[in-house]
């Protein structure tokens, strides 16, 4: 079963069931698994200020999934998932990251 033989079984389910399904374009991924991951320590001053300054908009998400808690600001223009990820921290660790 190829790619669109699914898309065409979740669309089949979506008319049975009168379920709305939008289906997304596909974001390409960079190959090169080191853009995604490198970040750099920063000061908190220098964190904020790129924050604050940043030409476009980021999303603050919480990562309750870690103890404590990351806090990462993402563009989601230029990708998904560690492609949109622009900055870290874990405040209560006094940790801030920016993607180099």
């Amino acid at each position: 079963m190829d790619t669109n033989d699914v898309l065409r079984k979740i669309m089949e389910g979506a008319r049975k069931t009168g379920i709305p399904v939008e289906i997304l374009p596909i974001i390409p991924q960079s190959s090169d698994p080191s853009e995604q991951y490198n970040f750099k320590k920063v000061s908190m001053r220098k964190f904020y200020a790129f924050i604050d300054n940043y030409d476009g908009v980021l999303e603050r998400n919480v990562h309750g999934i870690c103890e404590p808690p990351m806090v990462s600001y993402n563009d989601f223009k230029l990708g998904k998932n560690a492609l949109a990820m622009l900055a870290r921290s874990w405040p209560e660790n006094d940790v801030y990251e920016l993607k180099i």
